[in-house]
């Protein structure tokens, strides 16, 4: 399966949120895993899907967090990875930086004031990213030195004040200043706050953004106040859910209707690698069906009976890995004493499996959301097409008060539901 401009053309783009581990292995050398006794079909560069020939296939949008790169305390070297300038063409891919402010909030990076806030500016220029999403203090996981909400805003002005100072001119057009808060009273301050810096960009973070409502709300007053103007790029951080990929691509139409010129409109998951690393779970099927739209997830085989098995890869046919996997291929590692017969590449593989079936469902979401009304409804879930309506609604009346009529099927959006019936096979 391949991906063309045209398939993804009008909708808003994935950018998938590549692990350390997979952005490295992606250009490993053959030799580096099994000893170099790696089928073709599965050497570790048509993993790269930077790549336009040779890999399996090809995306040329991802998303790197540089926190996570450079480590809790900033201090890793990382190996070469597939995302870097010298790696890639940059003309052909892109690649958005995230700071890392999520990573504060999980507690997996501990911020150092000035020493953190150098390197994660030097990372950005250094690595010649297409777009960095500004470092801020996310609300919650709030810790002795950062107590409250005020507090949290009050570092991400230090860290922007920071990043405006020491930044290369060139990279202030690129960064997408971050928006916060767990209310609306906490979004509309964090906003006020942010929004005389010169950054046209915007990158909508935290578990309250993730609700179609608020973004409207935000949405909303940048437009009434000029403040996406000059906005050529918005980025939903974590919109994991099919149908909030296919709400973000109502409200990429409706900017560019309503504004006059481009704007592209991205998200990011990292589920298509974490659930492989922390779950051992592979994408089984994209199920779009009129209750909803879901991927459904399964375990993947691994066990020492499978080692040097010729049997395929259970979920064949989904992703142009699967058509070549087979058990052996996966479960390499007879050691007892090792939790998993799983080696690196394995995991690696998987992955790749996943990110493809997600891209391919993101696009038949896409596909059947785009229908006429009349046509959808046999296609899609009915809050879903009225969901579709309030977005465009909202933001061309410019009216806050609108959002609640809609606000049932908003919800709805981000709400887990498992579609899957016996029909649905």
């Amino acid at each position: 399966m391949r991906f063309t401009d045209q398939t993804l053309s009008g909708i808003a783009l994935l950018m998938p949120a590549a692990t350390v581990n997979y952005a490295e292995g992606a250009v490993k050398s053959v030799h580096e895993f099994r000893g170099g006794a790696v089928p073709d079909t599965l050497y570790s560069h048509r993993l790269n899907y930077f790549t336009k020939n040779g890999a399996h296939f090809y995306y040329p949008y991802t998303l790197l967090s540089a926190g996570v790169v450079l480590g809790p305390d900033q201090n890793r070297n990382p190996g070469t990875m597939f995302t870097d300038f010298e790696q890639r063409d940059p003309e052909a891919t892109c690649v958005l930086v995230d700071s890392g402010g999520y990573s504060i909030k999980k507690k997996t990076m501990n911020h150092h004031g000035n020493s953190t806030r150098e390197k994660i500016t030097d990372f950005n220029s250094m690595y010649r990213a297409d777009g960095a999403i500004t470092l801020d203090r996310p609300p919650g996981g709030f810790t002795d030195q950062i107590p409250d909400f005020g507090a949290a805003l009050e570092n991400t002005l230090e860290n922007l004040d920071y990043t405006l100072l020491h930044s290369p001119d060139y990279m202030i057009s690129k960064y997408l200043s971050v928006l916060q808060g767990e209310s609306q009273t906490e979004r509309r301050t964090w906003y006020d706050a942010v929004k005389t810096y010169p950054y046209n960009n915007w990158a909508l973070a935290g578990e309250d953004y993730k609700d179609i409502g608020s973004v409207l709300d935000t949405l909303v007053i940048m437009l009434n106040e000029g403040k996406l103007d000059e906005t050529n790029w918005l980025h939903m951080l974590g919109f994991q859910k099919l149908t909030l990929a296919c709400a973000a691509t109502t409200v990429q139409e409706t900017l560019i209707e309503l504004l006059g010129h481009n704007v592209t409109v991205t998200f990011d998951s990292a589920g298509p690698f974490n659930e492989v690393n922390e779950q051992g779970r592979v994408y089984r099927a994209a199920n779009l069906t009129t209750k909803g739209f879901s991927i459904s997830r399964g375990p993947a085989p691994d066990h020492p009976r499978f080692i040097g098995s010729d049997l395929p890869f259970p979920y064949r046919g989904l992703s142009s890995i699967s058509e070549k996997l087979t058990l052996g291929d996966l479960c390499v590692n007879p050691r007892p004493k090792k939790r998993s017969t799983w080696d690196d590449l394995s995991y690696l593989m998987l992955q790749n499996h996943n990110l493809e079936v997600t891209i391919a469902a993101i696009i038949a979401a896409n596909a059947r959301y785009a229908l006429p009304p009349e046509v959808a409804v046999d296609y899609c879930p009915p809050w879903l097409i009225r969901a579709k309506e309030g977005i465009h609604r909202v933001l061309t009346s410019g009216s806050i008060g609108m959002i609640d009529r809609y606000s049932e099927s908003f919800k709805m959006l981000n709400k887990k539901i498992n579609p899957l019936s016996r029909d649905d096979f």
